[in-house]
């Protein structure tokens, strides 16, 4: 499932707001403006659709057997 992800302010890292959804579904969301804790820093940032993204699901590597 792809995810909503936002740039830490404090770190430069791209972060995980939290939220899962589709590609539709992101199109239609309203900006509305929300509170995260940072994995990145520990810091509460605020932030909308304006200032997020959402990322293609990325495929999992199968785990190696030795």
């Amino acid at each position: 499932m792809p995810m909503v992800t936002m740039r830490c302010p404090c770190t430069g890292q791209q972060v995980p707001t939290g939220l899962d959804m589709d590609q539709a579904s992101w199109e239609t969301l309203p900006v509305v403006v929300s509170t995260m804790r940072c994995p990145a820093c520990g810091a509460e940032h605020v932030w909308s659709k304006t200032y997020a993204r959402c990322e293609p699901a990325r495929p999992v590597d199968p785990p190696s057997h030795p």
